[in-house]
């Protein structure tokens, strides 16, 4: 049987967010009022393009890209931190050994005070790249959440919630920020 091509961008959708052939069939056959067997979306899936591409390879391309972008912020991220690191040490040296800089009680003193800065640039240092390989292996895991339809329908059910707490914990983003943009988004939305 020929599906519209409307059907078949549906199912193409649903088929990059991670839903399983038996979902989306399940789907379409609720939003159009049609019959679709999983196996006519898995044969969709796997059928090549004018590209040589399949549905397949476009949504690992599409996992890649955002691995890529959730990676490139975290490094932004940490890149900041840095530079905020950088000016404090800028800033403590020059209290340190300016005109105006208060004498330091010993040289050992200086020494420790610049040890500790110093220190914590090497602590962001290692604290940066575990991170970003914290960042993947969420990914990861969620993508392996996905692939379970109950798990899946859980975490799609409380994603404003799972997503909240990732802006909180992992991104550093504050609470209160997150709930003043939901409650400008409710009111825009209503």
């Amino acid at each position: 049987m020929a599906y519209q091509d409307f059907i078949k961008i549906r199912a193409y959708a649903l088929f990059i967010q991670g839903t399983t052939y038996e979902e989306t069939a399940r789907m379409l056959a609720k939003d159009f009022g049609i019959t679709i067997t999983p196996n006519t979306i898995k044969n969709w899936a796997e059928k090549t393009d004018s590209r040589g591409g399949t549905w397949i390879d476009y949504r690992n391309e599409t996992r890649t890209v955002a691995k890529q972008t959730v990676e490139v912020a975290e490094q932004a991220r940490v890149v900041k931190i840095r530079d905020k690191a950088d000016t404090l040490q800028e800033k403590l040296y020059e209290q340190l050994t300016g005109e105006n800089a208060p004498k330091v009680g010993s040289a050992e003193g200086g020494l420790y005070a610049w040890k500790a800065v110093s220190e914590f640039l090497i602590k962001l240092d290692k604290k940066s790249q575990e991170d970003v390989s914290i960042i993947v292996v969420i990914q990861i895991m969620l993508e392996i959440f996905a692939e379970v339809p109950e798990v899946r329908n859980i975490i799609k059910k409380h994603w404003s919630h799972i997503e909240k707490e990732i802006r909180i914990r992992i991104l550093h983003e504050d609470p209160e920020k997150l709930e003043n943009r939901k409650s400008i988004n409710a009111n825009v939305d209503a």
